[in-house]
């Protein structure tokens, strides 16, 4: 009775996410709503956020935040090479699985798992979606790299909200300038607001967030998201100090997606997400 998600079964990606009480649909029309991308990061990238970032090119700051003798390789994007949907109805729950393989290139020559899993769950009773990523045998590599979620949404008008220790912060009008305006933190939960209508997205594990496109690797001193596209970070080595720079292994992500009317304070966000992050 409140939502209806429908998945592309070549993509796997979710192409409507549509909120049935208040008649919005949340997936924008190119169907990226939901899906993995896996991107290498190549040195004109490295090279243009040295640039951008520094206020003095010390030896120290190189070597820590640039990747000395990378090889001269471009951006590299993979998304998936196959897909298998798998449907399930039982006991008032439905499931969807995803199983995206990925391209062998990005297997064998850089660090991509080489299956990515989504599954997506639907409640009879519940005002809610929640998505589950698996990303199985990741490889290591010395690549910059960097995996997200990326869900595109249809909203004309977009007004972000993050919450972040205890606060609440507009990503267009609340960062300084000069501080970091590509990747934010997001504590328990975030919302886009669209023409009074909302969606909220309660991420488990996946607090690094950028909007409008991938973020990593670049630095504006006052970059405004200019599309409604997030991007959940699942991984990624860009930084050299007091983070791992090989990423190995297996790695589960789980999301509660909520739609709703009004502000993100009368739909009772902080409340929805808090439950979810601590449940009784």
């Amino acid at each position: 009775p409140y939502l209806l998600v429908v998945i592309n079964g070549e993509t796997g990606c979710i192409t409507k996410f549509y909120d049935k009480i208040n008649k919005k649909d949340w997936a924008a029309k190119d169907g990226n709503f939901g899906g993995y991308s896996y991107v290498i990061h190549g040195k004109e990238r490295i090279i243009q956020y040295l640039k951008d970032f520094a206020f003095d090119l010390e030896d120290w700051y190189l070597a820590d935040n640039g990747r000395p003798g990378y090889p001269g390789i471009s951006d590299q994007i993979y998304r998936a090479e196959s897909t298998v949907v798998e449907v399930k109805n039982l006991d008032g729950r439905g499931t969807a699985k995803v199983t995206w393989e990925m391209p062998a290139e990005s297997i064998s020559d850089y660090g991509n798992a080489p299956t990515v899993t989504m599954v997506v769950s639907l409640a009879e009773e519940a005002g809610y979606v929640d998505i589950t990523y698996e990303v199985i045998d990741k490889r290591e590599t010395p690549f910059v790299e960097s995996g997200h979620f990326v869900f595109a949404l249809n909203a004309a008008t977009p007004q972000y909200t993050i919450q972040k220790m205890g606060a609440v912060i507009d990503p267009d009008t609340d960062i300084q300038y000069g501080a970091n305006t590509s990747l934010y933190c997001c504590d328990r939960w975030m919302t886009v607001s669209d023409g009074g209508y909302g969606i909220a997205f309660l991420p488990k594990d996946t607090p690094l967030l950028s909007i409008g496109d991938n973020r990593i690797y670049i630095y504006a001193k006052d970059y405004k998201p200019q599309k409604p596209v997030l991007y959940w970070n699942a991984f990624n080595n860009q930084w050299g100090t007091n983070f791992p720079q090989w990423i190995g292994g297996s790695f589960k992500y789980e999301f509660r997606v909520y739609p709703f009317v009004g502000t993100w304070n009368e739909a009772g966000v902080p409340k929805l997400a808090e439950e979810y992050a601590t449940p009784l």
